[in-house]
C-alpha cells in the first residue's frame, strides 16, 4: 500500500511536467508549420516577382526581336510552330485527329503558313461541345491553375486550359512593352469580372481595394499584380460615390498605368469630365477586352491627357497583339498565326472579314485556325514605326455586330462604323444604334446633359450618308443602356438574321 502510495504521489508531481511539456513541444510544432507556411508564401511572392523581371527581359527582347528581324526571319519562326503544333494536335488530340482524318489531311500536307488553309476552322460551338474529352490529351493530368473562361462577350462563356507559359503572356506582356520597361507604377485594371474556371468574380463595393504590398515600393511597383476594380454591376448604373472611391484609390497610387475597358474607363472619363473632378495622373492607358473606338480614345486622351494603347486578344489565347505609337496593331508572332478570312479567302484590304487565330504555344489544349469572333480589316505593308512584325489590321468590333444595309448599293456595317454617327455629337454620352428593319433603326441616346442638348440633326445627316438616304430613324433619350449578360455592351447591332462572312 505505502508502495502505491508513493507512485501515485509521484504520478501527481510528474503529471503537470509531462503535460506542460507536451503542450510546449506541440506549440513549437505548430510554429513550426506556421514558418513553413509562411517561408512558402515568401517563397510564392519572390517566385511571382523572379517570373515578372523574367518578363520584363523577354518583353525587350521580344521588342528589339520586331525592330530588326527579317520579315523572312520572322515567317521562318512560325513556320516552325505551327509544324510542331499541328504534330502534336494531329497526334495527341482526339477532336484535331478526327477532324484531320475526315479530310484527308495529316501533319506533313502543311509545310507553309499558306497551307492552314487546308484545315477547317475551329469554332466556339466546337470548343463548347468536345471540351474537355476531345479537346485534351488522354490520361494527362492538368493543374487546375491553368482552367479559365471566358467572359461570354459574343456567345455563351466556354472553359478552356491556358498554356503553360500563360503568365508571359497577360496583360503585363503589354503593358510593360508600351515604354521599353523602365517604370514603376503601379497598374489598375478597371473592366469587367474576371472570369475563372469555375465562376466570375464581382467586386464588392463595400470592400476596400487591397493594394499589395509590393505595388507600393520602388522599383517593384509595376512587377505586382495587378490591381482589380471592377463594379458589382452595369458601369453605365453605378453611383457618383463609387467613382469617388476609385478615384481616391488612383489618387494614392498617382502616377499610375490604367488597362481597362474602353466602356468602363469611358464611365469614368464622364463622371471625372462632367463633375469638374481633377483626373489622377496616368502613365499611359491600355484598353482591351472591347471594341476601342474613336468617340472613347478622343475622350479618354481629353480627360487623362496620356498616350492610349490597344492591346487585341482573348482569355482563350493571350497576347495576340498591341498598338505601337503609331497606333498600329501589331502581331506577336511568338503566340499566334492569324489569317483574316471573307468567303473562305483571304480578305484584301478595304474589306471586312473575321479573324482567325493558331495558338502556338499552348499545348495543353491547341486552337488551331480558332474563330474567336471579331471582325478586321487587312492593311498591307511595314508600320512607319520601324517594326517587322505584320500588322493584325483595323478592328471593326465583333462579327455578330456586323449587319447590311438595304437598297441597291447595300453594304456591310461595323461597330466601328456607326460610331462615326456618333463621334463628338454635342449632347451624346452614349449610344444605341439596332437594325429593326432593313431600312429601319431604332436609336438610343444616353444624354451628356439634358435630352434637349441632343444634336438630333447631326445624327440624322450622318446616320443617312452611312446608311443611306432611304433609311428611317426613331431616336429617342433614355436614362440607362443594360448590359449583356457578360457586364460588356452592344452599342450597334442588328434584330435580322445575322450575316456571314
Amino acid at each position: 500500500m505505502e508502495h502505491i502510495s508513493s507512485q501515485n504521489q509521484w504520478q501527481r508531481f510528474t503529471a503537470p511536467i509531462f503535460s506542460a511539456g507536451f503542450r510546449f513541444l506541440r506549440a513549437r510544432v505548430l510554429n513550426l508549420k506556421d514558418k513553413i507556411r509562411f517561408i512558402g508564401s515568401a517563397y510564392k511572392i519572390i517566385q511571382g516577382i523572379a517570373q515578372r523581371y523574367c518578363c520584363f527581359f523577354s518583353v525587350i527582347f521580344t521588342d528589339f526581336e520586331s525592330h530588326y528581324l527579317r520579315p523572312a526571319k520572322i515567317q521562318s519562326l512560325q513556320e516552325s510552330k505551327l509544324k510542331k503544333i499541328f504534330e502534336f494536335s494531329f497526334e495527341n488530340i482526339p477532336f484535331y485527329f478526327e477532324k484531320f482524318n475526315k479530310i484527308q489531311i495529316n501533319p506533313e500536307s502543311i509545310r507553309l503558313p499558306k497551307d492552314i488553309s487546308k484545315l477547317p476552322v475551329t469554332t466556339k460551338v466546337c470548343i463548347r461541345k468536345n471540351f474537355p474529352d476531345k479537346l485534351l490529351k488522354p490520361n494527362k493530368t492538368f493543374s487546375t491553375d491553368l482552367l479559365s473562361q471566358t467572359s461570354g462577350s459574343t456567345a455563351e462563356s466556354i472553359h478552356h486550359l491556358r498554356p503553360n507559359n500563360a503568365w508571359k503572356r497577360t496583360l503585363i506582356n503589354s503593358v510593360i512593352s508600351q515604354n521599353n520597361g523602365w517604370l514603376s507604377n503601379p497598374i489598375f485594371v478597371f473592366s469587367t469580372p474576371h472570369c475563372t474556371g469555375t465562376k466570375c468574380e464581382i467586386a464588392d463595393p463595400e470592400v476596400p481595394v487591397s493594394i499589395p504590398l509590393t505595388a507600393r515600393f520602388y522599383p517593384l511597383r509595376h512587377l505586382s499584380e495587378m490591381i482589380p476594380l471592377s463594379p458589382s454591376g452595369n458601369i453605365l448604373g453605378v453611383s457618383d460615390d463609387y467613382f469617388n472611391k476609385i478615384i481616391q484609390i488612383l489618387n494614392k497610387s498617382e502616377p499610375m498605368i490604367l488597362v481597362g475597358d474602353p466602356v468602363y474607363l469611358s464611365a469614368l472619363a464622364w463622371y471625372i469630365k462632367l463633375r469638374k473632378v481633377e483626373a489622377p495622373k496616368a502613365r499611359f492607358i491600355l484598353t482591351s477586352y472591347e471594341l476601342l473606338t474613336e468617340s472613347t480614345k478622343n475622350l479618354l486622351g481629353g480627360v487623362f491627357n496620356c498616350p492610349i494603347h490597344t492591346q487585341y486578344g482573348g482569355s482563350e489565347i493571350l497576347g495576340v497583339g498591341n498598338t505601337c505609337e503609331h497606333n498600329s496593331l501589331h502581331e506577336m508572332p511568338k503566340n499566334v498565326f492569324f489569317e483574316i478570312i471573307k468567303n473562305n479567302r483571304p480578305a484584301l484590304p478595304g474589306e471586312i472579314g473575321k479573324i482567325l487565330l493558331t495558338d502556338l504555344t499552348n499545348y495543353n489544349m491547341p486552337l488551331i485556325r480558332y474563330d474567336i469572333g471579331d471582325a478586321f480589316e487587312p492593311v498591307n505593308g511595314l508600320c512607319p514605326c520601324g517594326r517587322k512584325t505584320r500588322r493584325l489590321g483595323i478592328i471593326h468590333g465583333r462579327v455578330s455586330d456586323l449587319f447590311k444595309t438595304g437598297g441597291d448599293n447595300a453594304k456591310i456595317i461595323s461597330p466601328k462604323m456607326v460610331d462615326s454617327i456618333f463621334n463628338g455629337v454635342q449632347g451624346v454620352k452614349y449610344y444605341r444604334l439596332i437594325q429593326k428593319q432593313l431600312n429601319y433603326y431604332d436609336i438610343s441616346i444616353l444624354p451628356s446633359h439634358s435630352p434637349g442638348d441632343i444634336d438630333v440633326n447631326t445624327i440624322r445627316f450622318r446616320a443617312k450618308n452611312l446608311l443611306g438616304n432611304d433609311c428611317q430613324f426613331k431616336i429617342r433619350p433614355v436614362r440607362i443602356l443594360p448590359a449583356e449578360k457578360s457586364l460588356k455592351f452592344r452599342f450597334s447591332y442588328s434584330e435580322l438574321e445575322p450575316i456571314q462572312i
